[in-house]
């Protein structure tokens, strides 16, 4: 789970604390802090990431990522992942799977069930592919969890209108700001340019940090 808590991440915030390049009614970037290094929150319609800033090489690994989309499963992890084999061809394991290694953590995958329920029909070294029966209640339809160096986060299946809002961004890359909603978000700049803006009065806008997602369950 990203803390947007610790990070102080809400709009009202960012409307009044970066400095816009341009800003056009819904949404815009500028520049701000460069504090947290990486921070997101993104609501595309049906899909729903969030991420954030991590240790480089924590008990992950320096690359961990795992999803599922409808019955396809893949995973990736450098070094390679705990409780995987070195090498499965059709589900047929080689060698004794590993006592040791990078440990996948999240809200996603929880436990083993994405290396020991799909029919891998290849795994070799840290990476494979494979199948899965979709919709028993164990792998989410569609969902990645993922931690690329110093960045983790996931993405999950969410209705695709959530308290009025069809598409949001909030976050930064170093000390490049984003912020968008459809529809607009109350107390946004309206329109600015180079650090001019239209609204200046931020009041009205939200102070809350963004929620987890809520997993839409497809039966």
């Amino acid at each position: 789970m990203v803390d947007f808590a610790g990070a102080g991440l809400n709009r009202k915030k960012v409307f009044e604390d970066t400095m816009w390049c341009y800003y056009c009614f819904c949404g815009g970037e500028g520049i701000g802090p460069i504090q947290p290094l990486v921070i997101s929150d993104v609501k595309e319609l049906c899909l729903h990431s969030q991420a954030g800033t991590t240790d480089m090489m924590g008990e992950q690994g320096l690359c961990h990522t795992a999803s599922t989309f409808v019955c396809i499963t893949q995973h990736f992890a450098l070094p390679p992942a705990k409780g995987t084999h070195p090498c499965v061809i059709c589900n047929k394991p080689f060698g004794e799977k590993r006592g040791e290694g990078a440990v996948l953590k999240g809200e996603v995958y929880k436990n083993n069930d994405v290396f020991d329920k799909p029919f891998w029909l290849l795994y070799c070294f840290c990476e494979g592919c494979g199948v899965h029966k979709p919709l028993d209640g164990t792998l989410p339809l569609i969902a990645t969890q993922f931690k690329e160096f110093c960045c983790a986060g996931s993405t999950v299946l969410e209705s695709p209108v959530v308290d009025g809002v069809l598409c949001s961004q909030l976050g930064s890359f170093l000390c490049c700001w984003q912020e968008c909603s459809m529809p607009p978000a109350p107390g946004g700049p309206k329109v600015a340019i180079c650090t001019w803006k239209l609204n200046k009065d931020h009041g009205a806008a939200s102070d809350q940090v963004p929620g987890a997602p809520v997993q839409m369950e497809v039966k």
